[in-house]
Parts: structure tokens; sequence; C-alpha cells
């Protein structure tokens, strides 16, 4: 079940969550785990967001970022 919106302005910090379904693992390998960080930069760069922290897991990704001009729903 989705979560309600948040109030939303640039430069809030923001806890994202991203979830696999059925616990399915996001990365096979390290090879995997670097083009994942390589396009997580560039979409959230481009989008104007500032990531303070990211933890990959097998089957989540956490992050800690700050919003930019543009609202996360469109960036991510």
């Amino acid at each position: 079940m989705a979560r309600k919106p948040g109030i939303e302005y640039s430069g809030a910090l923001v806890h994202v969550i991203v979830k696999t379904n059925n616990r399915e693992e996001i990365c096979r390998d390290d090879e995997d785990r670097r083009a994942y960080f390589e396009r997580r930069g560039l979409y959230l760069t481009e989008g104007g967001v500032a990531v303070y922290s990211c933890c990959l897991m097998p089957n989540r990704v956490h992050l800690l970022a700050e919003r930019g001009e543009h609202p996360l729903s469109q960036v991510l």
C-alpha cells in the first residue's frame, strides 16, 4: 500500500525506500552494483537531488536525499 504524499519543497530532506517484489535481489554481482550506482548518480544529479547517504541491500535501497527543484516522483 502506498503512503500518502508528503509535503514537498525544494531543500527538503527525505528518506527514500525502494523494495523489490518477492524479496528478489537487486544486483547479482559487483558489476551490477557498480552499474546501479552509476545510473543512480546520473539520474539524481540531472534531477538536482543531493544524496547524503545510500544503503544498497540485497532486496532494497535506502537513500537520504535532499530534494531539488523537481519532485522526487519525477526524478526517480
